[in-house]
This record gives structure tokens, C-alpha cells and sequence, in this order.
């Protein structure tokens, strides 16, 4: 008898049990298709901001490299130089616009700006008007204004000199 008090009390005590069959689960997206897309894009993103942080890093050490370029002895010598050309250029123009019959005689030359590769050419007319033309290198020394082709960056500027004179009518 006790042993069938033992066996009812089992049979009330346990739980029915369930089984199921088992399977196993990917816990990566790759895998199981959960949420794939968005782990694609995640590490598409990744990739793109490690490419574009390296590109910023070689855009920055090339900017450095030209600003050292740039600024270097031989460069900041030339833009010196050249500012001193132009101050000179334009303090003998005023002074010869002003002046009695100061572009009397035939006046030519012709500057080479090398670092902007631009010819500045002037020169005087029958006329007494002078003339200053700026035009691109590649016309070489022979070239003018006339020569310059419409996406060339040429100007061409006339001044009546002699109606600049101190004759007392102006």
C-alpha cells in the first residue's frame, strides 16, 4: 500500500512535461537574415568613414605640403619681387601721366611674371596713347593681346596720355 501512496503522489506531484525538437540559431545577421539589412549598412558605414578619415588625413598632409611650398624662401622672394615690380610699374606710369611730355619718345618693354606665367607688354602709340596689355605665357615673348584666345584671361587698357598733360586747358 505504500507503495501505491508513493506513486499517486508522484504522478500529482510532477508536471506533465513537453519536449520540442531542437534547433539552433545564428546569432549574426549574415546568418540568419534577422535584421540583415541593417548589419549591412553598419558596416558599410564603418568602411566609408574609415576610408573617408583617411583621405581627410592625406588631403591635410598634401594642404601642409603646398602651404610649405608656397611658402618657402625662393616663393616669398619671387611674390615680393613682383609686388615691387607692380608698385614700380604704377608709380612710373603716374608720374609719366602727369608729366609734360614725358612719353615724347617711343616707349616698349615687356615684364615675364614666371609664377603666374603672364607677360605684361607696353607700349606707346603715334598717338601719344599708351598701351597695356596683359596676355598668358604660352604666346611667348611675340605675343600680344590680339593673339589671345576668349577663355584666356587678357586685358587690354588704353590711356590717352597726352590729354593728361599740365598744358593749363584741363
Amino acid at each position: 500500500m505504500n507503495k501505491c501512496i508513493i506513486v499517486i503522489l508522484l504522478l500529482l506531484i510532477t508536471m506533465p512535461i513537453e519536449a520540442d525538437q531542437i534547433t539552433h540559431k545564428f546569432k549574426s545577421p549574415s546568418f540568419s537574415g534577422i535584421n540583415q539589412s541593417q548589419h549591412y549598412l553598419t558596416i558599410e558605414n564603418q568602411e566609408a568613414s574609415r576610408k573617408k578619415a583617411i583621405q581627410d588625413k592625406i588631403d591635410a598632409e598634401l594642404e601642409e605640403l603646398e602651404r610649405e611650398l608656397e611658402n618657402n624662401t625662393i616663393n616669398r622672394f619671387l611674390r615680393n619681387f613682383e609686388s615691387r615690380i607692380y608698385s614700380r610699374l604704377s608709380k612710373e606710369l603716374v608720374e609719366t601721366l602727369f608729366e609734360q611730355d614725358a612719353l615724347a619718345g617711343a616707349v616698349d618693354g615687356r615684364f615675364y611674371f614666371q609664377s603666374e606665367d603672364y607677360y605684361i607688354r607696353y607700349y606707346t602709340l603715334d598717338d601719344g596713347t599708351l598701351i597695356m596689355e596683359t596676355y598668358p605665357g604660352k604666346y611667348g615673348e611675340e605675343g600680344t593681346y590680339e593673339s589671345c584666345e576668349p577663355d584666356d584671361l587678357c586685358t587690354k587698357i588704353e590711356v590717352p596720355v597726352s590729354s593728361f598733360g599740365t598744358d593749363g586747358d584741363t
